[in-house]
C-alpha cells in the first residue's frame, strides 16, 4: 500500500510563522497552476537541498496534490519505492514526524517580507520544523551575486 503524506507549506496572505516570508494569493495560485501543466509529474527529495533541479539519485517521492486549504498552500505527496523513499518509509513507521517544503527560487522584498518572481521547483520532506514551508527559496539575485562576484575579482 502506498504511503501518502499532507502537510502546510505555507500560509497565504500572512507571515511564515518559521521565517517571516509572505506568500501572496496570487504567488500560490501560480504555483498550484505551474504544478498542474506538468501533468503531476514533479519528484521531490529527502532532505530538501539547497539546489533547483531534483537529482533522480536523490528521488524519495512524487508530489501528488497541491492545493488550498483554511488559507494555506498544502501539499500531498506519494512516497515511492527508491532508497531514500524507503528511508521516509521508515521514518514513517518509526512515528517519527516529518514536514514538507516548498522549494524553488525568488525574491523577498526586504520590508514587506512578501515572495516575489517565486519560480517553483517541488515539495521536498524534511525534518527541520523551524524552517518548515518555505524553507528553500532561493532569495539571491542572480545579478547580486554576478556583480559581487566581479567587484572580488572572480570575474
Amino acid at each position: 500500500m502506498p504511503l501518502y503524506i499532507t502537510d502546510e507549506l505555507v500560509p497565504i496572505n500572512k507571515p511564515s510563522p518559521y521565517t517571516g516570508r509572505i506568500f501572496s494569493r496570487d504567488a500560490v495560485e501560480a504555483i498550484i497552476e505551474k504544478f498542474e501543466n506538468t501533468d503531476g509529474q514533479i519528484l521531490g527529495e529527502l532532505d530538501a537541498p539547497i539546489r533547483s533541479t531534483v537529482e533522480l539519485d536523490r528521488v524519495s517521492h512524487a508530489v501528488d496534490r497541491l492545493f488550498i486549504k483554511d488559507g494555506h498552500l498544502c501539499a500531498t505527496i506519494k512516497v515511492l519505492d527508491t532508497p531514500l523513499g524507503k528511508i521516509a518509509k521508515q521514518l514513517h513507521e518509526a512515528s517519527v514526524k516529518v514536514h514538507l517544503g516548498l522549494r524553488g527560487q525568488g525574491k523577498v522584498d526586504e520590508i514587506s517580507k512578501e515572495v516575489q518572481d517565486f519560480n517553483f521547483c517541488t515539495v521536498d520532506i524534511t525534518a527541520a520544523q523551524d524552517t518548515r514551508g518555505d524553507n528553500l527559496i532561493d532569495l539571491v539575485d542572480f545579478d547580486d551575486i554576478m556583480n559581487s562576484l566581479e567587484e572580488d575579482g572572480f570575474l
